[in-house]
């Protein structure tokens, strides 16, 4: 207990040193790093309990029983999981080929998760997570259950275990993992998780069934094909996010996209493409064959080609105005909202059609022609945003769908000029 309660930071082990007594470094909260010499063949959770800050325990290569692997202790061929520092948190995948671990390997640990590879076959004994008491989850990919003692040192009811959705039941019989008759792990379930890719009007992504803490396989970017003329929209993939309102040019808080190098899976999610698009006008305008002075509109075609009129007005509009109107010519509408667009493709804000001209009512309900063709204000956009701000001077874009009495649904839209 040379060293009991030090405020050693670092430590190397001389060569010369053949044997470190139990509990010699013991509650120095200070240690960071430890290495050891050749000469030392035996060490235990002891000699490092309660090093809370302890992070790396190297042994130097031509020490004869350990090795370390980025700062955890294994024996010489790396099979057996020694001792794992108790500093180390977040959470730790025991390398592939490691069959077995000492009793007590992890004990005090600040883990949350550990996930163990299928080519474990015993954890050592019923202690190998005593005194861990962040952790929560345990993930174990035998399907064959590795052996262990009975369970203690580990509040079980605290931490859920993942396993092969095939082999639930085996891992609910066997022992320490179906717990004690005192306690039981807080859950048993399959550890694959579903990644969701919502293109959001892209081409389809296939979903992904991954391990719960591990990395989703980055897809191949979906494409978003251009809008028919006269109004082409092309469209930029800008990667995956978990927000789905991402495509929305409204303030949000900052969202970090999802990097498929870093982050891991913790759960099922849907991740959402963003697009930034860009709107070009291949054909501006047909004149409208009746004397309206007051609107001199240009009206893109609809991309779907109907009977009615659709025209805004006064156009262009004075910024000044606050205000410009929606107006139709053709079969009465129930309902319908147009989205403004800037120059940029960004959404600004989204108009609902009202009927304030137009009564609902139902398809059989007969209609005169001359009410038919008549001409109504079906709707207003006051020139602001969708945070109640006043717009820039420049050139916007009405679009949206119609829904006639009839139910029949018509694509409308109409270039807008403010000044």
């Amino acid at each position: 207990m040379a060293f009991f309660n030090s405020g050693l930071t670092s430590v190397t082990i001389p060569n010369t040193v053949t044997n470190v007594g139990s509990n010699t470094f013991a509650d120095s909260r200070k240690l960071t790093s430890v290495v050891i010499g050749s000469g030392v063949t035996e060490l235990n959770h002891f000699h490092f309990s309660g090093c809370t800050t302890l992070v790396s325990i190297e042994a130097v290569p031509e020490n004869p029983v350990f090795s370390s692997i980025d700062g955890v202790l294994f024996n010489k061929d790396q099979t057996t999981l020694a001792l794992f520092p108790p500093g180390k948190q977040g959470i730790y995948a025991i390398p592939a080929g490691t069959t077995s671990s000492e009793e007590m390997a992890f004990y005090g640990c600040g883990l949350t998760a550990v996930i163990i590879p299928n080519s474990v076959t015993s954890l050592g004994g019923g202690g190998i997570f005593a005194g861990c008491n962040s952790l929560t989850s345990i993930v174990s990919l035998n399907p064959v259950p590795p052996t262990a003692g009975q369970p203690h040192g580990l509040t079980q009811s605290n931490v859920d275990v993942y396993v092969l959705p095939g082999s639930i039941s085996a891992y609910e019989q066997a022992e320490w993992w179906r717990g004690s008759e005192w306690t039981s792990f807080k859950s048993i379930s399959s550890a694959y998780q579903t990644v969701t890719f919502d293109s959001q009007g892209g081409s389809a992504v296939a979903s992904q069934d991954v391990i719960i803490f591990s990395k989703a396989e980055k897809p191949a970017a979906p494409i978003r094909g251009m809008s028919e003329p006269p109004i082409v929209d092309n469209y930029t993939f800008g990667g995956w996010f978990m927000n789905a309102d991402i495509n929305i040019s409204a303030p949000l808080p900052p969202i970090a996209e999802w990097d498929f190098d870093t982050d891991i899976v913790t759960g099922n999610i849907t991740l959402y493409a963003k697009w930034t698009s860009s709107t070009s006008i291949l054909s501006l305008d047909r004149e409208i064959p009746i004397d309206r002075p007051n609107e001199n509109i240009a009206v893109i075609t609809p991309i779907i080609i109907s009977a009615s009129e659709f025209t805004a007005g006064p156009n262009p509009v004075a910024k000044s105005s606050g205000r410009v109107d929606f107006f139709r010519q053709g079969k009465r509408i129930n309902d319908g909202v147009l989205t403004i667009f800037d120059a940029s493709g960004n959404v600004v804000n989204r108009v609902q059609i009202t009927c304030r001209g137009d009564r609902p009512r139902s398809p059989a309900t007969p209609e005169s022609t001359e009410s038919a063709n008549s001409r109504r204000i079906i709707g207003t956009w006051d020139l602001t945003d969708s945070r109640g701000r006043p717009v820039s001077e420049g050139t916007y874009l009405a679009r949206g769908v119609l829904t006639t009495v009839d139910g029949k649904s018509e694509r409308v839209s109409v270039v807008i000029g403010v000044r």
